[in-house]
C-alpha cells in the first residue's frame, strides 16, 4: 500500500474533500460528558492493570460511545458505571473520579476537517480511537492538530488530577500554526555581540500529509535561516530560529519575529506561511546577573537552556555549584534565589522541564550536559560542588551518589531519597522483598539506579550538608533524619545536619542560599586521585555510573543488580598493592597513571593475589573475574557495553522510524505510535526528535551513522527492519509470531520491546536500535501508552506482553528477560511464560 493512503482512511480524506464549504462552527466546547470512576491499578511501572484502556486498544478505530450507566468491569466482582456531567463555570470538568478516571465526549461535527485540540488536565487522550498525549500537569500549552471527522466523534480522556476542560478551535489556513506559549529562549548580553542567539518554539502541522522543505527565521536574519525538520501529519515539534545582531541599544526586554517560509519555486517569491513573535531578554552580561544560556543537547539535538548566575570576583579560582530545581520550578528562578558570590559560579540546569524527570534518567543527563558546559567557566576543578531543594534535593542524593568523585560536597535541602522512600506508606521498593529474577524483580530491574539507598557508602567521598525544615507538610523530615541516620550508621566522617524548627518546605531563599553550605563548600575540594588511598563504591549499573576516583567497574556479573567495591592502596617499597573486596563486579580496573604507579603493582582482591601487574596502554591494570577467580586482563580492551535496558535508546539524537509495508490498519498504528511518542517526549522532556516513514531514511547516511534509531512495527511492516537488526539479534518479531533465542511463539496479540545494537556498528559506544511493534495491531495498541518517558520506571532489555495484561496484570506477561554480560539472553535473566516451546526459528 503507498504510504499517503496509510495516513488517514481514503474515506476521510473523500468526506474531507466533500464538505468544505459546508458551514462549521469554529469552535466547539466540551460541556457534556460522561465520567468513569477509575479502572486501573497503576504505579511507577509499565506493569499495571487498566480494563477501560484494555477495551480501547481491542477497538481500535471502531468508535467508543458509551452511555449513562454503562458499566465496566474492573475485577471479577466489581465494575463502574459512566455517569453523566456537566462542565462547570469555570469550564473543567471537576470529579474525584478524574483522578485516574475517564471522561468520554461524544459530539457531532458537519464537516470533516482538522481542528485543533485545546484541552488540559489528561494524561492522554484517544481522538477516535487515535492515542494523543495529555496535559496532567495542567500547563495549559498543549494544543495539537486532530482530525474531526464528518457527523460522530468521539474523544475519550484519562484523567489526572482530578479535571478536565477541552476545546476544538478552528485550524490555521496554511495548515501550519506556531504555539509561542511555552518558548525555550536564550538572552542575548550585550558583551558578546557576536553569539548566535536561539529559541525554540512549537511549530503545528494540521495537515494530512508530512510538512517538508520549509524553512525558519528570526528577526529577518537571512543568513541565519534553518531548516525546518519534516513533521508527521498532525504533528507537533518544537523547532530552532536562530538570528545575529541582536546585541544591540540598552538592556531590556524584546520582541524577536520568527517566520515559518516555503521555498518559492521557479523563480516565485518564498511565502510566509506562519510567523508569530518572541520576547527575549537583552543584558549587559556583567558577572552576578542571572543568564539564560541555551544548547543544543546531545540526547536529541533539541535546544535546552541552562540559567547561570556567574562569580563576581576572582573566577579562576572560582567554586561551581549545580543547583537543582523543585518540581515545577523554572531553572531560572532557582538561579535567582542565590545572592552574587564573589567565589562561586551558580549553574542551575532544567531537568528538561519544571517537573521533567525527577533528576534522573533524561533529567540526570541534562544536568550532566550542563555540568560538562559550566565547566568551560573559568574556576578551580578541585572546587565542585553539588546542592538542591526538594526534588531537586532528590536528585542531589542522586548524581552524588552515583558520580561521588565529581563533587567535592553535596548539600540536598528539603530532598527525598528515593520515589519509594517518599510515596510509598511503607517505604519498600520492589527489590527491598523480590529477588532480581522474581516477576517483580525482572520488571523493576531496570530501575535500579533508583536505589539511592544502595549507593550509602558513595557519599564517602564528599562532604554532605543536609538541611530540612522540622515542620515539612510536603517532604516530610523523616526523610533527612534517616538519611542521616543511615550514614551516620556507615560512619560517614564529614556529615552536616540542620534542622530548622518551625520551618516548612519553603522557606524563603535561605531554604537553597544558606550560608553553612556555602561554608562547607569553600573548606572542601575533591582530592586528587593520589590522595585517594581508600575507594567504596557501588553501583546498579555501569552504563550509568561506573567510575570513582581511580576505580572503574567495566563490566557486572548480573546486570542491573548493585556490584560493590571497597579497595585500598597499601604502599611499600616494593611497590603498591590494591587490597579489596568486591561484589558482582566481572570486569574492574585500576588507574595506576592518575596514581602515579608504573611498575612493581600487586592485587589482593577477594582472596587472588596477582603481581606484579603493568598497566596496559589505557594507564590502567584490568581484572577480569574467571571461575577460579581474579585474572589480569590488563593488555585487552574494555568490554564493549551491552545493549539496553530499553529507555537507554532514546538518546544519541535519536530518530522514530514508522513502518509503511504493513496493512492500512498497522500503518496507521506507527504512524500515530510514533508521534504519540514524539509528543508525549516534547511534552514530558522539552524534546524534539525527528519522526520519519522507514522509506524516507536513510541510516546509512553520515549524519545517521551514530543516532539511535526506534523502529515501529516489525519485521514484515518496517522496510528498516531487517536493515538495522542482524541475524545475530536475539529476538524476532513478525506477524503473528515472535521469537526469543530459538525459542518461538505463535500469537496475533502480542505487544514486543526489545533493544539491540545496530547492525555492523562498531566502537565502544555502539549506536542501538529499539522495537517497538508486535505481531498485529490488537497487540501493538497494548503498548501505547506504556510509560516510557516516566522516571523511576525501568524498562527491560526484551519485553513481550499479551494485550490481556492491561486487564490481567502479570498474567498477561509472555517474556522478559536481561542480556548477560555477553550481550545473550541465556547468560542473562529471561522469564519466559507458559506457550513458548523449544522449536527453532523456522
Amino acid at each position: 500500500m503507498n504510504l499517503r493512503s496509510a495516513m488517514v482512511p481514503c474515506l476521510l480524506f473523500g468526506a474531507f474533500a466533500a464538505s468544505v464549504m459546508a458551514q462549521a462552527p469554529s469552535t466547539i466546547r466540551m460541556t457534556e460528558a460522561l465520567v468513569l470512576d477509575p479502572v486501573s491499578v497503576s504505579g511507577r511501572t509499565w506493569l499495571r492493570t487498566d480494563h477501560m484502556e484494555a477495551d480501547l486498544a481491542h477497538r481500535g478505530a471502531i468508535p467508543f460511545t458509551p452511555a449513562e450507566g454503562d458499566a465496566v468491569t474492573d475485577s471479577p466482582e466489581t465494575s463502574k458505571e459512566w455517569a453523566a456531567r456537566k462542565v462547570t463555570d469555570s469550564g473543567w470538568f471537576v470529579t474525584n473520579a478524574l483522578r485516574g478516571g475517564y471522561l468520554s465526549w461524544v459530539f457531532d461535527s458537519p464537516t470533516a476537517r482538522v481542528m485543533m485540540l485545546d484541552a488540559s488536565g489528561h494524561s492522554g487522550v484517544w481522538v477516535n480511537g487515535v492515542p494523543r498525549t495529555g496535559d496532567p500537569y495542567e500547563n495549559g500549552w498543549t494544543v495539537l492538530p486532530v482530525f474531526v471527522r464528518r457527523g460522530e466523534n468521539s474523544l475519550v480522556f484519562r484523567g489526572a488530577r482530578g479535571r478536565v476542560r477541552a476545546a476544538l478551535v478552528e485550524a490555521p489556513a496554511s495548515g501550519v500554526a506556531i504555539q509561542t506559549a511555552e518558548p525555550t529562549v536564550g538572552d542575548v548580553l550585550l558583551n558578546e555581540p557576536q553569539e548566535m542567539w536561539r529559541c525554540a518554539v512549537i511549530v503545528a502541522n494540521a495537515s494530512l500529509q508530512p510538512l517538508k522543505g520549509l524553512r525558519a527565521r528570526a528577526a529577518g536574519d537571512d543568513a541565519s535561516v534553518l531548516e525546518v525538520p519534516e513533521i508527521p501529519p498532525l504533528g507537533v515539534r518544537k523547532v530552532i530560529f536562530q538570528a545575529r545582531g541582536l546585541a544591540t541599544g540598552e538592556p531590556g526586554e524584546r520582541d524577536a519575529s520568527i517566520e515559518v517560509i516555503r521555498p518559492g519555486t521557479r523563480g516565485a517569491s518564498d511565502e510566509v506561511v506562519a510567523t508569530a513573535t518572541v520576547k527575549y531578554r537583552v543584558l549587559s552580561g556583567e558577572p552576578g546577573q542571572v543568564v539564560r544560556r541555551t544548547f543544543i543537547s546531545r540526547i536529541d539535538g533539541s535546544l535546552q537552556y541552562y540559567a547561570m548566575r556567574a562569580a563576581t570576583g576572582n573566577q579562576a579560582d572560582a567554586g561551581l555549584v549545580l543547583t537543582l530545581h523543585g518540581a515545577s520550578v523554572e531553572a531560572t528562578n532557582q538561579a535567582s534565589a542565590y545572592q552574587p558570590k564573589p567565589d562561586f559560579h551558580i549553574v542551575a540546569p532544567t531537568n528538561r522541564r519544571p517537573f521533567g524527570f525527577d533528576w534522573e534518567d533524561w533529567g540526570r543527563t541534562d544536568a550532566l550536559e550542563v555540568l560538562a558546559l559550566a565547566a568551560q567557566l573559568p574556576h578551580d576543578p578541585a572546587r565542585v560542588y553539588l546542592t538542591g531543594h526538594s526534588m531537586g534535593g532528590h536528585g542531589v542524593w542522586q548524581i552524588g551518589g552515583l558520580y561521588p568523585d565529581r563533587f567535592a560536597a553535596i548539600a540536598p535541602s528539603a530532598g527525598w531519597p528515593t520515589f519509594w522512600t517518599y510515596t510509598e506508606r511503607s517505604g519498600v521498593a520492589p527489590w527491598d522483598l523480590n529477588s532480581p529474577d522474581s516477576i517483580v524483580g525482572l520488571a523493576h530491574r531496570a530501575a535500579r539506579t533508583s536505589d539511592t539507598l544502595a549507593l550509602i557508602n558513595n557519599y564517602h567521598a564528599h562532604g554532605v550538608y543536609i538541611l530540612h525544615g522540622d515542620a515539612d507538610d510536603n517532604v516530610p523530615v523523616a526523610q533527612a533524619r534517616m538519611m542521616r541516620d543511615r550514614l551516620q550508621n556507615a560512619s560517614h566522617a564529614d556529615l552536616h545536619y540542620h534542622e530548622q524548627e518551625g520551618a516548612g518546605h519553603w522557606w524563603g531563599d535561605q531554604c537553597v542560599d544558606w550560608p553553612p553550605i556555602f561554608d562547607l563548600f569553600r573548606a572542601r575540594s575533591i582530592p586528587a586521585p593520589s590522595d585517594v588511598e581508600r575507594v567504596r563504591f557501588a553501583t546498579a549499573d555501569p552504563q550509568v555510573s561506573a567510575d570513582c576516583h581511580w576505580l572503574r567497574v567495566e563490566a557486572q556479573q548480573r546486570r542491573l543488580v548493585p556490584t560493590t567495591t571497597d579497595v585500598r592502596i597499601a604502599r611499600g617499597d616494593s611497590g603498591a598493592t590494591f587490597i579489596g573486596t568486591t561484589e558482582n563486579a566481572a570486569v574492574i580496573s585500576f588507574d595506576v597513571r592518575a596514581l602515579g604507579l608504573s611498575r612493581g603493582v600487586s592485587v589482593d582482591l577477594d582472596g587472588s593475589k596477582l603481581g606484579p601487574l603493568s598497566p596496559g596502554a589505557d594507564g590502567r591494570i584490568r581484572l577480569a573475574r574467571r571461575a577460579d577467580g581474579w585474572a589480569d586482563a590488563s593488555g585487552s580492551a574494555p568490554p564493549t557495553p551491552v545493549p539496553g535496558p530499553f529507555k537507554r535508546v532514546f538518546d544519541n539524537n535519536f530518530v522514530l522510524i514508522y513502518g509503511t509495508r504493513g496493512s492500512e490498519e498497522e500503518q496507521n498504528w506507527a504512524l500515530a505510535k510514533a508521534r504519540l511518542d514524539a509528543e508525549t517526549w516534547w511534552y514530558r522532556g522539552n524534546g524534539a526528535c525527528d519522526v520519519l516513514a522507514d522509506i524516507d531514511f536513510d541510516p546509512d547516511a553520515p549524519e545517521n551513522r551514530g543516532r539511535n534509531i526506534i523502529l515501529y512495527g516489525n519485521a514484515d511492516t518496517n522496510a528498516l527492519y531487517d536493515r538495522l537488526l542482524g541475524d545475530d539479534a536475539p529476538i524476532r518479531v513478525s506477524r503473528g509470531r515472535v521469537s526469543v533465542e530459538g525459542r518461538h511463539l505463535r500469537e496475533d496479540m502480542l505487544g514486543v520491546m526489545f533493544v539491540w545494537s545496530r547492525r555492523g556498528a562498531e566502537g565502544a559506544h555502539p549506536p542501538l536500535v529499539g522495537v517497538i511493534g508486535g505481531t498485529a495491531p490488537l497487540g501493538m495498541r497494548s503498548l501505547d501508552r506504556t510509560p516510557v518517558f516516566v522516571s523511576g520506571v525501568g524498562i527491560p532489555d526484551v519485553l513481550v506482553v499479551g494485550q490481556d495484561m492491561l486487564a490481567r496484570g502479570a498474567p498477561g506477561i509472555r517474556a522478559m528477560g536481561f542480556f548477560g554480560p555477553d550481550g545473550r539472553l541465556s547468560s542473562g535473566s529471561l522469564f519466559i511464560q507458559q506457550g513458548f516451546d523449544d522449536a527453532p526459528w523456522e
